[in-house]
């Protein structure tokens, strides 16, 4: 079993990860749009520009692929806090009501 990360590592872990799931989200988004625009251009009759764009739309989803699965590896590199939620409940116990009395 390999040692801990340290804190550092785990913000750079963290960061590392958010930047491969904001690439493949904007690697995606693009895609998407260059399919729009390949659509115009087929119905506009520029077919040389339709198959530009269909491969330009299809290097973006390769892309987008990998950057989700880098982002899905990279999330079990992150410890597990599941063991941790459970061992400290303290705060969750009631707590003993007040004795009011009545005035004399």
């Amino acid at each position: 079993m390999s040692a801990p990360l340290s804190f550092e590592d785990l913000r750079c872990l963290e960061r590392l990860l958010e930047w491969h799931e904001n690439s493949a989200r904007s690697c995606g988004a693009l895609a998407d749009g260059l399919a729009a625009h390949g659509r115009y251009e087929a119905t506009q009759g520029r077919t040389v520009e339709a198959e530009g764009t269909k491969e330009a739309e299809r290097r973006n989803r390769v892309r987008a692929k990998a950057h989700i699965d880098s982002a899905r590896f990279l999330r079990r590199l992150l410890p597990r806090h599941d063991s941790e939620a459970t061992t400290f409940r303290d705060h969750l116990k009631p707590k003993d009501r007040a004795q009011i009395r009545a005035p004399p």
